[in-house]
Parts: C-alpha cells; structure tokens; sequence
C-alpha cells in the first residue's frame, strides 16, 4: 500500500522559551481505505524524526509523538498531528549540542576481488597464445589476478526519543544488522543496493538518543559478461542488484593453441540473492533522506 504525507499549510509551528519545541501536521493520503493500524504504521515511517529550526544556526528538533485521526469517512485521508521538542532541555544547551553534531557522512575505500578475464587486450608480445580476454591461462587452468574494488560505506546520525529506543527496538536492529537489504529506494540509494550493517547509540543528556546507523554500499550492475575461451559461448546480458550474488558453474576445456591448453568455459551463470529485503524506513524507524 503506497502513501503520501503531505504537510499542511502553515506549518510546522516552533514555541521558542527556556526550550524549544514545535508542532506539525500532515495529510496522510494512504492511497486505498486502511484501517487505524495501517495508517499508523505509514505514519511512523513517513513522518519526520527531527525537523530544522534555524534562528542563524541550524537546530535539530527530534520528534516525541504523533496521533493519527480519520479524515474522510473513506479512511483514505488521515490527519496527523505531530509533537516535536527537548521536554526539559534548555535552548541553551540545544545550542551548544547541535552546533557539533553530524547529520550524515561516508567513506569509500577498497578490498581485492579476483578476476579472470580482462576488460580488453592492450597487446600480445611473443608467441601467438589465443586466450581470448582470461588472464594467467596455462595448462593447469586459470589462475587469474587480484584486482582493488572500490567499497563504501555510510553512516546516518538519527535522533531518537527515548520512547522509541527500546528493548524490542534494539533487538530488530541486532536481528537486521548485517542480513538485509533494502526493499525499496532509499536515501538516494536504488533497491538492492544499501546492506544495513549495523548500529551504535547513546543516550544523551537531556533524555533522547542519538543514534548512527551504517550502510555498506553496492551498486546495482547490469550488462555483465562472463568471458569464454575462444570457441566458446561468453554469458552476456547478465543483470543483478548490488548485494546479490552472482554464481558461475564453469566447465573444465581443452583448446589448442601452440600449445594445449586447459581453461574454463561458462556454461552458465545464477544470480541469488542471499539476504532478506526489508523496508528500511519501518523497520529501521527512520525515513529515507
């Protein structure tokens, strides 16, 4: 069931005192009739965890609650009202704290990955050996060579009360952490190509948590080859998500050039995927960016 929060005009409304606070409402068009439970659970993922309050320095402001009421007799149309704020924090230290705070950050590094064919031949020197794009042929086999891959990670800081942050709330993140990807797009990020890896939180002083969530990143690969000695049939056209796996059963074949030599040829190839798909902005309680 596919549904659109849409803010109403006018807000979101700040209380600015000794702390700071806030109020916001939304029509939660849920797209067919729903019940009270399916509107609260899109609810919980479409409306925003921190809203920014900025009087010339931008301030976070974590959501405490919200309420979810009918607005058509339909029950396609929903209000929401939403309650954002510190409790008894004062602005002061809101201040100070947001001033040094991360929203979002990234890393790109690389690990090695073997490969056996190349993505061309630059030149041959010696003698003729046809062995098509495959890297190390002898007459043993394939051996291949060990090439750098880039690999990113993200992270995401989420600012949690401490009514969401439980006992069952860390239990999913744990059963979650390093075996599902996501179901749909999410912060920017196609279907299959962010593996939640797991997360770390703490609780600060004025009673919410500030938590950070990390993504390992892959990106979804379409058109990919797996190359074939010469007279031999390659696998092409070959389409898989990021964190899919992509199993190849070759075949042991002898081929003559100057010399026999024994290679491995395609027969064919199987795309599985090995993690679960999970709706991220539900389970992980924070929407996409």
């Amino acid at each position: 069931m596919a549904a659109d929060l849409l803010r109403k005009s006018g807000f979101p409304q700040f209380t600015v005192g000794q702390t700071l606070a806030a109020r916001d409402e939304f029509v939660l068009a849920m797209g067919t009739p729903a019940s009270s439970q399916e509107a609260n659970e899109a609810a919980a993922s479409l409306v925003p965890l921190t809203i920014a309050y900025d009087d010339a320095e931008l301030i976070h402001v974590p959501r405490r609650s919200f309420a979810v009421r009918e607005l058509s007799a339909d029950r396609v149309y929903w209000t929401v009202e939403a309650d954002y704020g510190f409790d008894s924090r004062p602005l002061s230290a809101v201040r100070s704290t947001e001033q040094a705070t991360s929203v979002a950050s990234f890393a790109i590094s690389n690990t090695s990955q073997q490969r056996y064919f190349s993505k061309a031949v630059v030149a041959r020197y010696g003698a003729e050996v046809n062995a098509g794009n495959l890297i190390g042929v002898s007459r043993d086999g394939i051996r291949g060579v060990d090439v750098p891959v880039s690999r990113g990670e993200i992270s995401r800081v989420a600012f949690l009360p401490s009514s969401q942050v439980t006992v069952e709330y860390v239990r999913t993140l744990q059963t979650l952490a390093g075996q599902a990807t996501n179901l749909s797009s999410y912060m920017g990020f196609a279907q299959g190509e962010l593996l939640f890896l797991g997360a770390s939180g703490d609780r600060r002083p004025e009673g919410d948590w500030q938590v950070t969530f990390r993504f390992g990143v892959s990106v979804n690969e379409t058109g990919i080859t797996v190359a074939a000695p010469p007279g031999y049939d390659s696998l092409t056209g070959i389409s898989k998500r990021g964190w899919e796996y992509l199993d190849v059963f070759y075949e042991d074949v002898e081929y003559e050039t100057p010399i026999p030599l024994i290679a491995q040829a395609p027969l064919s190839a199987t795309v599985h995927r090995v993690f679960d798909e999970v709706n991220f902005a539900t389970a992980l309680a924070i929407p996409s960016l």
